[in-house]
């Protein structure tokens, strides 16, 4: 059986030029840049999961969250992504030490490929984009 994951890619569309939010996870996990992931727990909705994994990853709540309709599997894992949009200014970030060591946002424009370390990431980060502007 797949083990359940969640992908939360956030944007914040509160300034003129619209961003999105990268993690960078700390040295034990590989220092990398990410969007927020997560595994649920026992019993819990995506849904649920992704709002939990937002707010313990940043400290944030989002104007918006919303599934995507999308996932993937990878190994023995099946991740459920969402996105998440702040209209007004996101606040300060509180980041998890055991998981992350730095964050940054980023124009939108400037997102690639070589953002990210897994191309699901990115994958993610484009079906979200398409959401976020239509």
């Amino acid at each position: 059986m797949l083990r359940k994951k969640v992908q939360v890619v956030v944007f914040d569309l509160s300034g003129k030029t619209p961003k999105v939010l990268l993690l960078k996870t700390n040295s034990s996990r590989g220092s990398f840049w990410q969007n927020i992931t997560g595994s649920l727990n026992l019993n819990e909705a995506p849904l649920a999961g992704a709002k939990r994994e937002m707010l313990e990853e940043t400290g944030l709540s989002p104007h918006e969250i919303f599934d995507l309709g999308y996932s993937f599997e990878y190994d023995e894992f099946l991740e459920h992504v969402f996105g998440a949009v702040f209209l007004k200014s996101p606040g300060k970030i509180t980041l998890d030490p055991k998981e992350h060591d730095d964050f940054k946002w980023v124009d939108l424009d400037q997102i690639s490929k070589a953002s990210y370390k897994f191309p699901s990431n990115f994958e993610s980060f484009i079906v979200a984009n398409m959401r976020v502007r239509t």
